[in-house]
Order: C-alpha cells, then structure tokens, then sequence
C-alpha cells in the first residue's frame, strides 16, 4: 500500500519573510465593546507561502496566532493602540506591520455658538439641536449631522466659521 504525504517545503531564496502591507480594521468607527475585527494583508517572498499570523492588539491581551489572516478583539476603552500583524513563513521568516488602531467615545458633543447681533434658529438632522443663541448635543460617533440655519426677519445667516463644517 503506498500513502501520499503533504508537507511544506522551504524552497531556499532571500533571507526575508513575507511584506505585510496593510491592517484593516473593522467597523470603521470603533467604540469600546464592539467587536472589532482586523485583516492582515500580506505578500510572500516568490517561491514561498504565507503558513501562519500573529496579531498583537495593543492593549497587553493575549497574542493570537494561527493560519488565519483575520482576527476579532474587543477594546475595552477609549484610545490609540499600536495594533502589529506578523506574517510568517514555513522557515519563521517574517515581516510585520504595525498601525493605529482608534477607539473612539460613544458620541461627541457639537457646539453651536451665534456671532453677531442677529437672530434666528439653528436645528439639525438628526434631531438634537434647536436653539438661538448657544447650545449643543451629543451625537454618536461616525453619524453624519446636518445642520440647518434659518435666519429670523431683519436678520441674515452670514455662514458657518468653521471650515470642517460644509
């Protein structure tokens, strides 16, 4: 009877591990406890293949470290963390790449302030502003907020002094 083994063989070439050239992080907007999911991509050396990954997040959690080139985390607060992805070989060559992976609060406030001696209303879409003057609300991180300026009798709406702002 004869079997048939299969097993990965070094081929020789370069001393160099795969090229890691990107981390993709998923959502975009992350905030603390949802699951965030991370994509290494990764190029081998010609001639060789890419067995195994490790995924270090940043945040002094365990490594993880397997075949696959996506992991799953879940950062527990708010802020930067140098997230690395290691791409290696048969032989343990590797390459890594490491990237700033943003946690973001729940939701931010927006401020809206009146210059001048008219008068007139400011709202939003979503819901959440209404007012003259001066006022603000909290909005989820990531959303999209339209505001709108209507401007009262005798008075005129000049524009918005922040450039961020469209």
């Amino acid at each position: 009877s004869s079997a048939i083994l299969t097993g990965l063989i070094d081929v020789g070439g370069p001393d160099v591990g795969p090229t890691v050239t990107a981390i993709a992080v998923t959502p975009e907007f992350l905030r603390p406890g949802t699951l965030a999911t991370l994509t290494c991509l990764a190029v081998p050396p010609p001639g060789r293949l890419i067995v195994g990954y490790e995924f270090d997040f940043g945040d002094s959690s365990t490594l993880v470290n397997g075949p696959s080139n996506t992991a799953t985390h879940v950062y527990q607060a708010v802020g930067t963390y140098p997230a690395t992805c290691r791409a290696y070989d048969a032989s343990a060559r590797s390459g890594f790449l490491q990237k700033g992976v943003v946690v973001y609060a729940p939701s931010y406030t927006l401020q809206v302030n009146r210059i001048g001696s008219g008068s007139g209303l400011v709202y939003s879409n979503p819901s959440g502003l209404s007012c003259g003057s001066v006022c603000s609300a909290d909005f989820a991180t990531g959303s999209t907020v339209t505001l709108t300026a209507l401007a009262s009798p005798g008075s005129r709406f000049a524009g918005w002094s922040e450039p961020s702002c469209l």
